[in-house]
């Protein structure tokens, strides 16, 4: 009994982060397949570093063998990305631009490898363009300098420093 398997290829870094199909055709050149275990093709959906799937083939004599797939790599969960500004509050509002530094922590449980990328960086008063300093988009900054300003009639300006990460599997 034998058979052939297919699917789609994993990224340049050897991950899947979507489930996996492999297709198979069991054949038997003496008494012909009677059934399969499963029909094709075998969906690999669990997470893990080193995840196969079984699939055993009857032929029509009653003879069975069984056969397990090759080892696929599937990460489907975003990496976790944690940062915090070590200063919460520009006061006074004195129009002076202000150094502040960002705390980035990356983690992924399973492909890791989590790269970032800054990917917001904005005021919530309009107006504010010359008022972030050294925080560019797309760029991987973790420190700068922000206005201390707010506008006469407004409740507070508030800035947004935004970062995505990026496992090895490519789950943002």
């Amino acid at each position: 009994q034998g058979g052939a398997a297919g699917g789609a290829a994993a990224n340049a870094n050897g991950w899947h982060n979507t489930d996996v199909t492999l297709a198979f055709t069991p054949a038997d050149a003496r008494s012909g397949v009677a059934g399969t275990s499963q029909p094709s093709p075998l969906v690999l959906t669990t997470e893990g570093a080193a995840v196969t799937g079984v699939v055993s083939v009857t032929d029509v004599a009653g003879n069975t063998a069984t056969f397990t797939s090759p080892f696929q790599r599937i990460d489907k969960t975003p990496p976790v990305v944690a940062c915090a500004a070590d200063k919460t509050v520009l006061w006074p509002a004195n129009n002076k631009l202000v150094p502040v530094s960002v705390d980035l922590s990356l983690s992924d449980t399973l492909s890791g490898g989590v790269t970032y990328v800054m990917n917001e960086a904005v005021s919530s008063e309009p107006g504010a363009a010359n008022d972030i300093v050294g925080f560019t988009v797309p760029g991987s900054a973790l420190s700068g300098a922000l206005r201390a300003q707010r506008s006469g009639g407004g409740t507070g300006r508030v800035y947004t420093l935004g970062y995505r990460g990026t496992d090895l599997a490519g789950n943002t």
